[in-house]
């Protein structure tokens, strides 16, 4: 499946720590899943269920790549341009996380917000609506979000299996935060969504 991809840089890899850790854990024997052995046929076929839609994936990941390859080599975007992420750092579940909180709350219905990344008021408006006591909360309304972005963005292909994985980046980046309680300082060390110097 990893011939699906383009050849990412080994040291920035693109795919995201999600993809990442799924293509490590099939590549080795034994082959697991969520680091347990596939060792049933119901294990074998949650497996076989994400195998299937990370290739499905696959495309939206490669154009992505080559699009933010665009951007850097104009220098359209710089270093200088983020709190927590070097261009070179940036990965699709980043790229993800950010456009979707920008869609979540509305800013790509103004005019010239196609921007990539958020401020950091913009994460706590997301924060205040989506976490409590550093989890996930309105986990119906944050899923039902995440399928009209996957609609507006043109990634009906992806099925439901898009929306499990969306909130599965979401929640592995942003869970155990107390957003409200950070620096300043405290938002470089932020993973998941692209920060905006302001």
């Amino acid at each position: 499946m990893s011939s699906a991809f383009i050849d990412f840089d080994d040291v920035n890899p693109f795919e995201g720590q999600n993809l990442r850790i799924f293509l490590d854990e099939s590549r080795h024997f034994p082959v697991k899943y969520s680091s347990n052995i596939i060792d049933s046929l119901d294990s074998f076929n949650l497996w076989k269920s994400c195998s299937s839609f990370f290739e499905k994936l696959a495309p939206y990941i490669n154009q992505y790549y080559i699009e933010l390859k665009k951007l850097k080599d104009s220098e359209s975007i710089q270093d200088s341009f983020y709190l927590n992420y070097s261009v070179n750092q940036i990965d699709i579940e980043a790229l993800l996380i950010s456009s979707f909180i920008n869609f979540e709350l509305g800013l790509y219905k103004e005019a010239n917000q196609k921007k990539l990344g958020l401020s950091i008021n913009e994460l706590l408006k997301f924060s205040d609506k989506y976490f409590e006591d550093s989890q996930l909360k309105n986990q119906d309304d944050l899923k039902n979000q995440i399928k009209k972005f996957q609609e507006s963005f043109g990634m009906e292909l992806l099925e439901e299996r898009f929306v499990d994985y969306l909130y599965d980046c979401l929640e592995s980046h942003l869970k155990g935060y107390d957003f409200r309680s950070l620096d300043l300082d405290d938002f470089e060390h932020v993973g998941g969504p692209i920060l905006l110097r302001s």
